[in-house]
């Protein structure tokens, strides 16, 4: 039986990673500290998501190494 395509994605991904880890480790160095997704929460705009998480004091958006 074939993967559904969800298997076969999250499998791409994985081996992506493992490569990025073996060619790459000193990317991987910094740990992530906080991730947050809106998926769960509906169909709120980001702008409007950013400016919520903004008024709540919830820093958001690329850290500087």
């Amino acid at each position: 039986m074939d993967p559904q395509n969800f298997e076969a994605k999250n499998e791409q991904i994985r081996a992506r990673f493992e490569q990025l880890k073996h060619d790459h480790p000193e990317r991987l160095r910094q740990r992530l500290n906080l991730s947050w997704s809106n998926w769960g929460f509906g169909m709120e705009p980001l702008a409007r998501s950013a400016a919520r998480l903004a008024k709540a004091g919830i820093r958001f958006g690329r850290q500087a190494a």
